[in-house]
């Protein structure tokens, strides 16, 4: 083996000892970045918080087929309602998440 090939042996070494290193130390502090699961709905408030009243639910318009969708995604454009948006969400990030789904029921 000359001196040019074991020099070569030594860089790649060393640049692979720095890479293995670099990756040790930064993969957990980029691991504990925060990912907040809401990306857009109503930014500037500390914690969003929705009402509807049970009395209203029939008058909102929002009731399909007996039932009102709610987002839990928080990716709807009709948020606090769900308009599908979950469905790409979940092709794209392998993720389950889905709708709360209130259904109306006949009064006893």
């Amino acid at each position: 083996m000359g001196k040019d090939q074991s020099g070569t042996i030594i860089a790649v070494s060393a640049a692979a000892v720095v890479g293995i290193f670099a990756v040790a130390v930064l993969a957990p502090v980029l691991a504990k970045k925060n990912h907040p699961v809401n990306s857009k709905i109503k930014k500037k408030e500390a914690k969003v918080v929705d009402f509807v009243n049970c009395d209203d639910m029939e008058n909102l318009g929002t009731f399909k087929d007996g039932k009102l969708v709610m987002c839990r995604c928080w990716k709807s454009t009709s948020f606090p309602y769900c308009d599908g948006s979950h469905t790409a969400h979940n092709q794209e990030t392998n993720d389950n998440v889905g709708p709360l789904i209130l259904k109306k029921t006949a009064k006893k």
